[in-house]
């Protein structure tokens, strides 16, 4: 069976008449692959692996604050909140890869955030991503600290979704289930500090994906 890699976002399988003749086809995601006697060709292609603020773990000290982002019109709703950061405040959370990611490849962890908003000085924010990763057996090592610092604009920025990349995280050796055990903080940035806070999103991890799953557990 041919293997090349792709998206997998559902699956159907049609079976349409040609001059009394029947043929099947099989569309997975939104490519179609070839189907020839049972062989399916798979592409690469990537999805997000989630990290949503809702399974941050929260420290007893330097822990983000639980804030209300945005009310209906007149104020009157209940709302929706967010986590917010200020330097040195940081949480915590872990990340398995699933059965679906193509072993081995690199990942590319990123940040969804904004700014609150009615700064009186200052114009960078910086992020601090730590982990380390290990296989199911294997012993996890020393970890990896990755910094990002990013120039915002106080007004222009307020609330707009904004992205942050993180450095590329090689995967040669690694397989499906194994787990990351990870640290998101703000820290202070190398100069001209923004004064407010940061409201966090959610983290995500960009992964190939190559397979509907595995055949073993």
């Amino acid at each position: 069976m041919e293997t090349k890699t792709t998206y997998q976002r559902f699956l159907n399988l049609n079976t349409t008449e040609l001059d009394g003749a029947y043929t099947d086809s099989l569309h997975i995601g939104t490519i179609e692959p070839n189907v020839s006697g049972g062989d399916v060709t798979f592409y690469d292609t990537y999805d997000d692996l989630r990290i949503a603020f809702s399974n941050f773990k929260i420290p007893t000290s330097n822990a983000p604050s639980f804030e209300l982002f945005k009310q209906n019109t007149g104020g009157t709703s209940t709302g929706v909140y967010t986590y917010t950061f200020s330097p040195t405040e940081h949480a915590y959370f872990a990340v398995q890869l699933p059965h679906t990611w193509k072993e081995g490849s690199t990942i590319y962890p990123h940040l969804h955030w904004t700014i609150k908003g009615g700064s009186t000085s200052g114009s960078k924010v910086q992020w601090q991503f730590e982990y380390t990763w290990a296989d199911i057996g294997d012993i996890f090592g020393v970890t990896t600290v990755d910094n990002k610092e990013v120039s915002v604009s106080d007004g222009t920025d307020t609330d707009k979704h904004l992205m942050t990349n993180f450095t590329s995280i090689d995967g040669t050796g690694y397989t499906a289930s194994s787990m990351l055990i990870c640290r998101l903080s703000r820290v202070s940035a190398s100069s001209d500090e923004y004064d407010r806070r940061s409201r966090v999103f959610e983290f995500d991890l960009h992964i190939i994906n190559n397979r509907i799953g595995t055949s073993t557990i």
